[in-house]
């Protein structure tokens, strides 16, 4: 039996447990047989579910309402998930969330501005590794007040001279 027919014989006469172990060997299967049938998060569903950092986010937010353990260590496997565990379930910054989105520059700018809502030096070392997003970083977390090492780097790089001397001044001949 394949893990869409258990799900629709058990939308038909009631799960059980050999049902539920067919439909959990796909995540997102799991995740609506929680929902739909087990009415609630079961260890067999999360199991499943926690075999992706997606299907673990759906779990813990559509499910357990709540984090727990093992979907967040399934989301810290994607820097985009452990981003929007921490910020949509956990709703606090925790070490292990940041540390995972800070693999990625652009979510440890979200992780930053959105979790920590502060500088961060994981967050701050993660920016670094691109110059639009370091920009960003500071212009929205710190005022504006850059590092001088990276001022000086931002000003070498034709495209963000653009970005933060905007030309202003038009010069027009007669």
């Amino acid at each position: 039996m394949s893990p869409l027919d258990a799900l629709r014989k058990a939308s038909k006469q009631g799960g059980t447990d050999q049902l539920r172990e067919i439909a959990s060997q796909k995540a997102d299967l799991a995740i609506f047989y929680a929902e739909k049938i087990d009415n609630g998060p079961h260890p067999v569903t999360r199991a499943a579910a926690c075999c992706s950092p997606k299907f673990a986010f759906e779990y813990a937010k559509h499910i357990d309402h709540c984090a727990t353990d093992d979907t967040r260590l399934a989301c810290l496997k994607a820097p985009e998930w452990a981003y929007r565990y921490a910020y949509q379930i956990d709703k606090m910054p925790r070490k292990n969330t940041r540390k995972a989105a800070s693999q990625n520059p652009y979510y440890a700018l979200l992780y930053a501005t959105n979790v920590d809502k502060a500088i961060h030096p994981v967050t701050q070392t993660a920016v670094h590794m691109s110059l639009p997003y370091a920009y960003e970083y500071y212009s929205q977390l710190n005022h504006g007040i850059f590092p001088t090492e990276l001022a000086l780097l931002m000003l070498d790089d034709p495209n963000m001279q653009a970005l933060i001397c905007p030309p202003f001044f038009f010069r027009y001949e007669s």
